[in-house]
């Protein structure tokens, strides 16, 4: 597995302002079992397992062949929202509180499943702008069709996100947008002269001098001049598409080697578009590979932030997390990443092995987030390796390919996932022979090579 993330492939899904356009993209869904953990009903839901984004609302929806928002399973008999896999004791005990409450349960006939998981949010005291995207999320559910409940969502949205700005987030690079979506919010809530304020003010408060957010905040004041009220589409600004050349820069630069270059162009396009989540990807990706792991974490948190659901970022700083050995950390992101793109089997192995390494037993839920996979397809054999249908050497004979390069590529994963089924069982001299031959493969640029040498540092 390449370097937690191919540049290609931040250049192909784009969640910035960017659009990336595919024709053949298409949303596809697919039926899931998925079980309650309060009160242990098992129901089928059906959830998206693809999309595009092909454009972006003022209100940050996101347009095109996409589910927005993604899905979120409800459970039939008490309304909990699954909101990730796997809960302690702990939790369901706190949230049982909520869950069977009469204020909960007098909301849920009502109510959509994000304003519910909202609900949740603020029950366990989430970050004020987790809380805020997640009601807002909850109005595009409703905006069709309810037009009452939509102003009561985005007047919760609203309210959240103006904590967030009282927080002293000044420095959050996410700030001026959140200004900017609020006065959006405030636009189509009818509040035009609370909007006026707000965006007379945003021009006082920064330097905008011909800024894409100087032109976004013109737009809306013609909207609110105009008594316009209706969901627009984002336009495409020149800065936005002037960042996304600086991306493009970027990722040559790194290809080629050069990786001081690379940073300071990644964060030229930041400059440009403060919020711009691929930059903050590409340049952490880059960090990452010169060994500057603390300004790595750092970039991923921003894009985190931004995005909350973001299963690439989840799954990278995942990793990230696994190598320096918070093992509890790494299995609340990889987690998320995993609800967030359940397609992803190395993520389902990888949350299997921090469950494991965090002291909890991780095999009954890699048993149901690998049973739609065909585990006879590499990483396949892994998975059905730490299930108990597979031994260590299947698994190597499995990582078996025609192209040489391929080949080694495919041995450094398999040395480095029998390595970790050794440790688990105890054998922690066969672990370090097989992190051993992982390192000696010379794959540097996989992160099973660079985890590997971490393990070998906490080995005896």
């Amino acid at each position: 597995m390449k370097s937690l993330n191919s540049i290609i492939v931040l250049l192909i899904i784009s969640f910035s302002y960017i659009a990336t356009v595919n024709p053949a993209s298409a949303l596809t869904y697919s039926d899931i079992e998925v079980t309650c953990p309060l009160d242990g009903t098992t129901f089928n839901v059906k959830m998206a397992m693809s999309g595009t984004r092909l454009g972006m609302r003022l209100d940050r929806k996101p347009l095109g062949p996409i589910a927005a928002p993604w899905p979120v399973p409800v459970c039939p008999t008490d309304h909990f929202v699954l909101y990730k896999q796997a809960f302690d004791q702990n939790e369901i005990n706190d949230l049982n509180k909520l869950i069977g409450s009469p204020e909960y349960r007098n909301q849920v006939e009502k109510n959509s499943s994000y304003y519910l998981l909202a609900k949740i949010y603020e029950f366990q005291g989430k970050p004020s702008h987790e809380i805020a995207h997640t009601y807002l999320k909850a109005s595009w559910q409703v905006e069709r069709d309810q037009p009452e409940t939509y102003a009561k969502y985005a007047s919760l949205s609203l309210e959240h996100f103006e904590k967030f700005l009282s927080e002293d987030n000044l420095r959050d690079p996410k700030t001026l947008s959140v200004e900017v979506l609020c006065a959006e919010l405030e636009r189509r809530l009818a509040l035009f002269d609370s909007a006026r304020k707000r965006l007379t003010r945003l021009k006082d408060q920064f330097e905008l001098d011909k800024s894409m957010y100087e032109k976004l905040i013109d737009l809306e004041m013609e909207l609110i001049n105009a008594g316009d009220t209706a969901p627009h589409e984002m336009p495409r600004f020149p800065e936005a598409e002037a960042a996304h050349r600086f991306l493009k820069s970027a990722a040559n630069m790194y290809d080629q080697g050069l990786l001081d270059r690379a940073i300071e162009t990644y964060g030229r396009a930041i400059q440009l578009v403060p919020d711009f989540t691929d930059a903050y990807m590409g340049r952490f990706l880059v960090y990452y590979d010169m060994g500057l792991g603390r300004e790595a974490m750092d970039d991923l948190n921003i894009v985190i932030r931004l995005e909350p659901h973001n299963a690439m970022a989840l799954y990278d700083r995942g990793l990230l997390n696994f190598e320096i050995g918070r093992f509890g950390n790494a299995a609340d992101d990889f987690e998320q990443s995993f609800m967030a793109d359940p397609t992803s089997l190395l993520c389902a192995v990888f949350l299997y092995l921090s469950r494991e390494r965090s002291g909890r037993n991780g095999k009954p839920e890699l048993e149901r987030n690998v049973s739609k996979f065909d585990l006879s397809q590499w990483p396949g054999p892994v998975a059905s390796l730490y299930l108990g249908n597979a031994t260590a050497q299947q698994v190597l004979t499995a990582a078996n390919h025609p192209v040489k390069r391929k080949q080694r590529e495919l041995e450094c994963e398999a040395f480095f996932y029998v390595g970790q089924y050794f440790l688990l069982e105890g054998k922690t001299k066969s672990a370090a022979d097989f992190f051993r031959k992982a390192v000696a493969s010379n794959i540097h640029h996989f992160v099973e090579h660079r985890i590997a040498e971490s393990e070998l540092g906490r080995l005896p």
